[in-house]
């Protein structure tokens, strides 16, 4: 049942945490409250800031499409997560001071939290025939880092979240509709200008590569390993280290990871279309 209701929250001690790194989020209200099923969503009143809060439809969309995006990747990655997630929607204006970005946004995964800046603009995802304010990037982080341990490489952290959306970033079609790269256009426009780099790059130096070429490589390279060998095994290697990363791979699912390695980026360069 929904529960409406405004709120103030302060909180005597802000926490510090991310899928990634610690940053200070500042949680002071005020707060409007809604709730469904796994959701809770907490936005501004709608005279909080000049760029606008999330009005009652918007919510609800929200509210819909991330309640379904937990069972997508329940389903993705045969998990069994029931827990309920705090979102928090910051106007775009006030992002930047009170999270740390205006763009996109973080999960608190210890404390299942989602902190996100809200400016308005609808995104299609094309892969999953909606669209959303959101997405599915930071519930991934949620679900997957609750069910399966905590990361223990960006390649995998990163590549979970990113294949299970299946796009990063957006553009402005001609009519003026935001529209999500599919990750396969990614790689596709990376295949062109020969800059596709191994897994084995991604897995090493992940800070060596802007966002752009480590999110998208790093998630098509997740989502063909899900694919070629099963939830269940890929599974096993989400909080693997680095360092023992070859090694764990070898021992779960059999295989080389230089051969796969070497299998995989012969598929992306001379497959016709990429799947």
């Amino acid at each position: 049942m929904k529960n409406v209701k405004l709120i103030t929250l302060v909180w005597c001690l802000s926490f510090l945490y991310s899928c990634n790194k610690e940053e200070l989020v500042d949680f002071d209200g005020p707060w409007i409250k809604n709730e469904s099923a796994q959701v809770t969503l907490y936005t501004r009143p709608s005279d909080y800031s000049v760029s606008g809060s999330p009005n009652e439809e918007q919510i609800q969309l929200i509210l819909q499409n991330q309640n379904n995006f937990i069972k997508v990747i329940n389903d993705t990655l045969g998990l069994n997560y029931n827990g309920k997630v705090s979102i928090y929607l910051y106007n775009y204006d006030e992002a930047l001071e009170k999270i740390g970005i205006n763009g996109g946004g973080r999960a608190l995964t210890d404390k299942q939290v989602i902190c996100y800046a809200f400016d308005g603009k609808l995104m299609y995802y094309s892969n999953w025939k909606i669209s959303d304010f959101m997405g599915l990037h930071e519930m991934v982080h949620i679900v997957s880092i609750s069910q399966l341990g905590k990361g223990g490489t960006r390649l995998m952290t990163e590549g979970y979240a990113v294949a299970i959306d299946g796009s990063y970033a957006a553009y402005k079609d001609k009519d003026g509709n935001m529209i999500r790269y599919l990750i396969t256009e990614w790689i596709d426009a990376s295949v062109k200008a020969n800059k596709v780099y191994s897994p084995s790059e991604l897995l090493l130096n992940p800070d060596n590569f802007p966002e752009e070429v480590f999110y998208p490589q790093s998630g098509y390279f997740v989502n063909w390993l899900l694919n070629k060998f099963g939830s269940t095994k890929i599974n096993q290697l989400f909080t693997s280290k680095r360092e023992h990363f070859k090694t764990d791979f070898y021992n779960i699912t059999g295989t080389n990871f230089n051969e796969i390695e070497e299998e995989y980026l012969n598929y992306i360069k001379h497959s016709e279309k990429l799947k």
